[in-house]
């Protein structure tokens, strides 16, 4: 985590935002208390994760935050002066410093609008750069947030949900922002899509040492992200602390479900090859249908001892190997500490009896890179890989997403093929090609297409295994029965 410079951008004092309803009598109406005596500040280089249930005020203290809603009494201070009413000079100043990431991309964007026009206006409106200039920042914006240089010609409808988002996230740059107030900026988006957003602002803040005010309804979601929670219930800040304090906390901030653990999702099981031979294409699939395990306390912390005991449970039981960090819905729920403990834990505990596969779920080929030799270090005998959630459709980026990883990591590579949301599955000539220049060992398949499962399993079950050493390395380690995930 970033560490805060220490003087606010933003502060709030006894900020209070008080409606009047339409119900009550004529002289004694029935006032509304959204935000009721908050303080409240951010400073650059931290997170701050606000939580509470609908309703209980924090779209409303967000809303303050930016400028866009008035308190009805309370200080709102920018570094340091009164803000509250703004000279022109001061709006100007307070626009650039402050951006905001909205809830739904696909309502925050000019559907009319090419995504060149989105991130360029920020800067026409600020009067900052020439054509040329703004031409550059803008690409400059495309590479920041993982999108591909050909982004700029289309219109939001023509891009995925986590693809808008991150449109959204690259117009909030553009100003050069001290802080970013964040409005449940992955609520809309799938579990499989959420994780690369997450892991991309979280990415920002410690390049840029943005401050970001992270607002969600899932306390786990905060927990990853933010330096220090809020709990807001009824208007009020009713708790403030590091995440683990706050993780736990159930008295007063509402339903049981906002802490509880994330509920596990199935298990992904190896196939064999029909043939007896070792072949490229030994298949991962997610189908099975008893649960994985989820490695925490009560308290939040990694539960290492359940863990080596689940390690030594399925050894026991005769399975042949492991899978470990497979699910793009769990992952962004720990974080990078907490991955590498889960891994090098159950490496520990499984020695070397059974090929250890990890997960290297993440949204650029040199972060897939860098996370996978770090779990290799850890002790994984082979890494399975995403596609690019910005090259989805794109073939030719996809291909030398993979090349690219294999020539990076000396470990067997299985593609994971993740089209449920995204419409969009590997294409079987690209895998099969893949696997016949040893590039990938084989597939992790979690579409629920039994049909295309079944075409890629005759497409490729004429390739040798004598094609390359990372094609034989990989037969090697591959499993020849159903492998639980740990």
């Amino acid at each position: 985590m970033s560490v805060s410079t220490g003087k606010p951008v933003i502060e709030l004092k006894d900020v209070k935002v008080h409606h009047r309803a339409r119900t009550g009598g004529l002289f004694r109406p029935n006032i509304v208390k959204a935000v009721n005596g908050v303080d409240f500040s951010i400073s650059r280089g931290e997170t701050v994760g606000i939580v509470g249930e609908s309703g209980c005020g924090k779209s409303t203290l967000a809303s303050v935050l930016v400028g866009l809603q008035a308190p009805t009494s309370g200080q709102v201070l920018f570094h340091g002066k009164p803000a509250i009413k703004r000279n022109a000079r001061m709006r100007k100043e307070f626009g650039r410093a402050v951006s905001v990431v909205f809830q739904d991309p696909a309502t925050a964007l000019n559907p009319r609008m090419t995504i060149q026009d989105i991130l360029t206006d920020p800067l026409q409106v600020h009067g900052i750069g020439n054509a040329a200039s703004r031409s550059t920042k803008v690409k400059e914006l495309l590479a920041l947030v993982g999108l591909p240089q050909s982004a700029a010609e289309v219109t939001p409808s023509q891009v995925s949900g986590g693809q808008r988002q991150r449109v959204a996230i690259a117009r909030a740059l553009a100003l050069d922002p001290d802080i970013i107030v964040a409005d449940e900026p992955t609520s809309a988006l799938d579990v499989s899509v959420r994780a690369q957003v997450l892991n991309l602002l979280s990415d920002l803040k410690t390049q840029l040492n943005l401050g970001m005010v992270f607002i969600s309804h899932d306390i786990q979601t905060v927990r990853y992200v933010s330096d220090r929670i809020c709990v807001m219930y009824f208007g009020q800040i009713v708790e403030e602390g590091p995440p683990p304090r706050s993780s736990t906390t159930r008295a007063t901030t509402t339903p049981r479900s906002c802490s509880a653990p994330r509920p596990a999702c199935s298990t992904p099981k190896f196939f064999p090859s029909r043939s007896k031979q070792r072949r490229f294409l030994c298949l991962l699939s997610s189908r099975a249908s008893f649960p994985g395990h989820h490695p925490r306390h009560a308290d939040g912390r990694v539960d290492t001892a359940s863990l080596k005991n689940v390690t030594k449970h399925l050894l026991d039981g005769g399975v042949s190997g492991l899978f470990v960090l497979g699910s793009s819905g769990e992952v962004p729920y720990l974080t990078n500490e907490e991955r590498e403990l889960v891994v090098s834990t159950i490496a520990d505990a499984n020695a070397g009896a059974v090929p250890l596969i990890v997960g290297a779920n993440e949204q650029t080929t040199n972060r897939v890179i860098e996370e996978a030799r770090k779990v290799v270090d850890l002790g994984a005998d082979a890494i399975v890989v995403t596609s690019m959630y910005y090259a989805i459709g794109n073939a030719e980026e996809t291909e030398t997403h993979f090349r690219s990883i294999h020539a990076a990591v000396d470990k067997p590579i299985f593609a994971y093929d993740v089209p449920v949301r995204t419409h969009f599955k590997l294409p079987t000539d690209l895998l099969v090609r893949l696997g016949r220049d040893g590039v990938i060992a084989g597939v992790k398949d979690s579409s629920g297409d039994d049909v295309s499962f079944r075409q890629l399993l005759l497409a490729a079950k004429d390739i040798p295994t004598s094609t390359s050493s990372r094609a034989t390395k990989s037969s090697s380690t591959a499993p020849s029965s159903p492998a639980p995930k740990a």
